[in-house]
């Protein structure tokens, strides 16, 4: 009797998964360790019609954390085999790709890009913020800001008002004065819309913080009181009002404004440490040693007050 012959099964997935599911998967594997396993699926993905620029941007993080350097570069500078997806994260792209040439020690593809970058995309706030906020080489000699880039970053300011604290904390860690400067004007253009939209208060203490990392106390005094005016008790203009001098033609002497502010905020200790060390300078020496003299009272080990009460007895 004969034995019919078996047909070799195939193994079909029981369900399709999409680019999204797909790509969602191999990062998951990727948390959890299953990083070789990942980085072969994702090379032979990139080969296909359905890939996103997602995935080839993982596939290079990947191949960057092995210190396969050039590996990550051959595959940022491939053309996707989706037509429609190889512009799809391109500031991301670029961004990924100057890493890797300052990595390879390629400083001048590296400007180059940064150039590119800055070119195409320096409309995009989170673009500035990443050239803000990283020392790429290049970034420092970016010039030519032009009226419609910066017209094109105030209406993004305007849509996303919410990006506006980070890119000024970012010049807070990297201060570029180019950058800086370029993000105060397109901030000046967006003033009147974001004044309107209910963000007074964040819009002047942007403007304040930027205007005092560019050296121009005036106008730090000037956005600092006109904020003052939509919240009087607002801390961080407060202490923008703490490094400047007085100004009676603008608005109230800093020490006026530091006692609102701390007496809204006792609680801040930033907030009380420019009150006593702003009369301090004032020439109210017996008034801010008797106020610190209170603080230790109350806490006698608090740090700000320690480092306070040595700095005064210098």
């Amino acid at each position: 009797m004969s034995i019919p012959q078996t047909q070799p099964r195939t193994t079909r997935p029981i369900t399709t998964e999409s680019a999204e599911q797909r790509l969602g998967r191999l990062a998951e594997a990727c948390w959890q360790g299953q990083m070789a396993g990942a980085t072969l699926e994702l090379h032979a993905w990139r080969r296909e019609p359905d890939c996103p620029a997602e995935a080839v941007l993982l596939l290079a993080s990947l191949l960057a954390r092995q210190d396969r350097w050039d590996d990550a570069r051959a595959v940022l500078v491939t053309p996707l085999a989706n037509p429609a997806g190889r512009e799809a994260a391109q500031p991301q792209r670029l961004e990924m790709l100057i890493s890797v040439l300052v990595r390879l020690d390629m400083l001048d593809t590296a400007r180059h890009l940064a150039a590119q970058l800055y070119r195409d995309f320096g409309h995009d706030a989170q673009v500035m913020t990443w050239l803000a906020a990283t020392d790429m080489p290049g970034t420092s000699e970016l010039t030519g800001a032009n009226p419609a880039l910066i017209e094109q970053l105030a209406l993004d300011l305007v849509r996303r008002p919410n990006v506006v604290p980070s890119l000024v904390a970012a010049q807070k860690i990297s201060f570029d004065a180019e950058s800086a400067s370029l993000l105060r004007t397109a901030l000046n253009r967006a003033a009147r819309d974001m004044e309107q939209d209910g963000h007074a208060e964040m819009l002047c203490r942007a403007m304040a913080e930027l205007s005092m990392m560019l050296g121009d106390e005036d106008e730090a005094r000037r956005w600092a009181h006109r904020g003052l005016k939509a919240n009087p008790y607002a801390a961080p203009l407060a202490l923008v009002l703490a490094k400047v001098a007085d100004d009676p033609a603008v608005g109230p002497a800093a020490t006026h404004v530091l006692a609102q502010a701390c007496h809204e905020h006792p609680t801040y200790p930033d907030l009380r440490a420019a009150w006593i060390r702003r009369d301090h300078q004032d020439g109210k020496v017996h008034v801010a040693k008797h106020r610190l003299k209170l603080w230790l009272a109350q806490t006698p080990n608090h740090p700000v007050a320690v480092r306070l009460k040595q700095e005064l007895a210098a």
